[in-house]
């Protein structure tokens, strides 16, 4: 009878399906008939969901506070802070645990080797020295440890503006009111994405580029981007990317055919990965498309004078005649060319007033502190040193690692994207992988990454093509060299 009291409460309790899944095993495991009317098969059911219930509600309880957890940790936040979150970077996650085990040559000769950063360590030693004895000359003064004007004190951007209007050869002298210095370039490119555009508008970007172009964008101002594809082959095979007015038209009207609201392009030149450096015909293209679009052009220039090689130039935008002044904007920072990505300054010129004071009103999220702008006016403000030793120099030992590394990696057989501009090698590595595919990309970088050496496949750039990869080779020659070692080594393990 008892038996029979718990056989029926099992039958309809919340574990009553286990219960008849595990007489029906019974039943099958006995195949009596004599077991089967004397009520042997539920007795055993019985005595086996006896033991098992317990641990089915504890697993079940275990599984609901997991599941309210996740549930509260998700509603502690907002929605936009949770698509933050999961919204994927390869390129800082891998660069936060390269950072966790940084190689040195004599303290950690096992750890790893960052070629993925774009950061130049090329000419630390000049600067260090130039910045320190600036330092050791400077005092603070009582102003300094008071309130200042956000987007840039008077002093320090009328030395910036003397400084591009030296380097960047513009048709006219930059005013320093047009210009907005800020914490880093993608902080401006954020702001002014905010700007320009409302939640959900998208601007076309040419592929491949630099990976966080789009969280930069789209973190805080919930703007999304289009690919434009500009890749050819040539007659012998070879890989060119070509702007040209068909390509940015058609990829306009495919966008507007989904519904998309276009509001304007973003530009990288010199280009993040490939390095290439935009001909003055291309940019004159990239303009009469968007005054024929009505749409805006978001130049980021911040690599703009580290330029090598024998024949290459700088081509700044503000060095040509601009059709839509006001919808024409330009990016420049101290983080690449001068190598202080630690300070974090990057400067915005725009002659659209509406833009301009609005950038103001919102520079107090992200102003440098005057310490800083101190010590930048300084530097920026000898331009006889910049002229005749820095950029010499950096042009010099860019070069020279430039073509060390590409000449050993092609002769391992690797295919080079071969440039003038930019930190970047831009290497195809598709020989070395099992199949055509960015699931083989992702293994060969996981490999690369396991030998110790950190550089990020184009599938994050958004290249089209699997087996791309993006090289840093602005790097100290020593390192370099045990970097390109280590890759050799994975090469021959694919070879």
């Amino acid at each position: 009878m008892k038996i029979k009291t718990i056989a029926i409460h099992l039958k309809y309790s919340k574990n009553s399906h286990v219960f008849h899944n595990i007489k029906a095993s019974v039943a099958d495991i006995l195949q009596d008939k004599d077991f089967c009317e004397s009520g042997v098969i539920e007795a055993v059911t019985v005595i086996i969901m006896s033991s098992i219930e317990p641990i089915l509600n504890s697993a079940k309880n275990t599984a609901a506070m997991y599941f309210n957890n996740q549930y509260r940790n998700e509603t502690t936040v907002s929605k936009r802070a949770i698509g933050v979150i999961k919204y994927p970077d390869l390129l800082v996650d891998y660069a936060c645990k390269a950072r966790e085990n940084v190689y040195d040559a004599v303290l950690n000769k096992n750890g790893i080797i960052d070629l993925g950063l774009a950061e130049n360590t090329l000419c630390e030693d000049m600067i260090l020295k130039k910045l320190n004895d600036i330092h050791s000359k400077i005092k603070i003064q009582h102003e300094d440890l008071y309130y200042f004007k956000n987007h840039g004190s008077d002093k320090f951007r009328e030395a910036v503006s003397k400084f591009m209007t030296t380097f960047l050869h513009p048709i006219n002298p930059i005013d320093k009111n047009n210009l907005i210095t800020l914490s880093g370039v993608t902080s401006l490119l954020n702001i002014v994405a905010f700007g320009l555009a409302e939640e959900n508008d998208y601007f076309l970007c040419l592929t491949p580029y630099y990976s966080r172009i789009r969280n930069d964008i789209l973190d805080f101002a919930r703007i999304q981007t289009y690919d434009v594809s500009i890749k050819e082959t040539g007659p012998n095979g070879e890989i060119e990317y070509i702007v040209t007015y068909k390509k940015l038209e058609a990829a306009y009207l495919k966008a507007k055919e989904k519904g998309y609201s276009i509001k304007g392009i973003v530009v990288i030149n010199p280009n993040n990965p490939t390095g290439r450096l935009l001909p003055k015909n291309e940019i004159e293209i990239i303009f009469q498309f968007a005054k024929s679009f009505d749409l805006h052009a978001i130049f980021d220039e911040i690599y703009g004078l580290s330029i090598f090689g024998t024949d290459a130039e700088p081509m700044s935008v503000l060095s040509m005649n601009i059709p839509q002044p006001t919808k024409t904007h330009v990016l420049w920072g101290f983080s690449k060319d001068l190598a202080l990505s630690g300070f974090r300054c990057g400067v915005l010129y725009s002659q659209n007033d509406k833009l301009l004071s609005f950038m103001r009103k919102v520079s107090f999220y992200s102003g440098i502190s005057m310490v800083v702008q101190n010590l930048l006016t300084r530097f920026i403000e000898d331009i006889d040193w910049f002229k005749n030793i820095y950029f010499p120099t950096l042009r010099e030992r860019m070069s020279e690692t430039y073509e060390m590394a590409v000449s050993q990696l092609e002769s391992k057989g690797v295919t080079v994207y071969r440039s003038s501009g930019g930190f970047f090698i831009w290497a195809n590595f598709c020989k070395f992988m099992k199949e055509d595919t960015f699931e083989c990309e992702m293994e060969l970088f996981k490999t690369f990454f396991e030998h110790k050496v950190f550089f990020c496949g184009g599938r994050i750039s958004y290249s089209k093509e699997p087996g791309w990869f993006r090289i840093i080779f602005t790097r100290k020659m020593p390192i370099l060299k045990v970097a390109l070692e280590r890759i050799e080594k994975v090469l021959e393990l694919y070879g």
